[in-house]
């Protein structure tokens, strides 16, 4: 019971866009590149993921995310191991002089996924 408490203040926290946790990190930065590890019970919520990586990037001009739900998958720099390319959940880009903003999510992870907007590996 204590823990379906603890996921739904959590849940509500996150929809809200509130100041509490963060439900992801930067694990490590290479260049434009962010590495980035989220929290495995929203690792399904493309949603979540997409305001993590706005948030990484939003003074940005240019930038580059990955997202892992595994501090243990997350890599720490390029070039990416096999692993790490194989449980990537989300690839984002983000250019501001041509105004590319684009989230790719890992076929077939994600509920409703669009094809146009997914990748495998």
């Amino acid at each position: 019971m204590r823990k379906l408490v603890v996921l739904a203040l959590l849940s509500a926290l996150v929809s809200c866009g509130g100041s509490g946790p963060k439900v992801w990190r930067v694990v490590a930065k290479q260049g434009d590149f962010h590495f980035v590890e989220i929290d495995e019970r929203f690792a399904g919520n493309a949603d979540v993921i997409g305001r993590a990586v706005a948030d990484v990037c939003k003074e940005k001009r240019f930038c580059f995310v990955g997202v892992w739900s595994s501090k243990d998958r997350t890599p720490s720099a390029l070039p990416m191991s096999d692993d790490a390319v194989a449980t990537q959940l989300a690839s984002y880009r983000q250019n501001t002089s041509t105004g590319l903003q684009k989230l790719m999510l890992k076929c077939g992870r994600f509920a409703g996924q669009d094809e146009s907007t997914c990748f495998s590996d």
